[in-house]
């Protein structure tokens, strides 16, 4: 019987890390808008400095929630809600439906893949807007564990000519694909 207990206890644990990840503890968006969902409920963030019109992207520690920075996909701001070095001139788009995403690189702790999506502001039908896909790495390790986006990966092109879907996962992968089409294209 103390086995079964402690087995299920050991599984129980395990589960439990499993899912304890806190990543979007923190979301930030619109006209210096965020809400924390730190203490397990809704609270409203009067922190922020960004402004947007389309979905923007933010990320927090993965173990305790505190927020680490976030983007509108043209600048990018640490935890001290001050532009990153480097976060200013991001190839991006505020007023896209999806400005920008993170996603962590494999295998490391402190370096975070931003990716950022330029449209073309003077076409107003999504259906005939065309997007470029743009990648910056932040480390989150430099500039007092402030992060910083890394001059030598700024603004580095993936692809050009979408008008659809484009988003990431956790595994590094952005995915792009054209409303009305089997175009598809996954990069990194």
């Amino acid at each position: 019987m103390k086995y079964w207990l402690s087995t299920l206890f050991i599984i129980i644990s395990f589960i439990n890390e499993c899912f304890a990840q806190k990543e979007a503890n923190n979301w930030y968006f619109g006209d210096r808008a965020a809400v924390t969902f730190s203490s397990n409920e809704l609270q409203s963030v009067n922190s922020s400095q960004m402004t947007s019109i389309g979905a923007t992207s933010s990320w927090s520690n993965s173990k305790t929630g505190a927020l680490l920075f976030y983007s509108n996909g043209l600048q990018v701001w640490n935890s001290n809600h001050n532009i990153m070095p480097n976060g200013n001139g991001l190839i991006g788009s505020s007023n896209s439906t999806n400005t920008s995403y993170v996603v962590p690189v494999p295998n490391s702790q402190t370096k975070f893949y931003l990716f950022t999506i330029k449209t073309d502001p003077y076409v107003s039908e999504l259906i005939s807007r065309k997007a470029a896909v743009y990648y910056s790495i932040i480390d989150i390790s430099l500039d007092n564990n402030l992060g910083d986006v890394l001059s030598d990966k700024k603004n580095i092109f993936l692809v050009d000519g979408y008008n659809g879907l484009i988003y990431a996962t956790h595994f590094g992968k952005v995915y792009a694909s054209d409303f009305g089409s089997n175009r598809a294209s996954v990069s990194i």
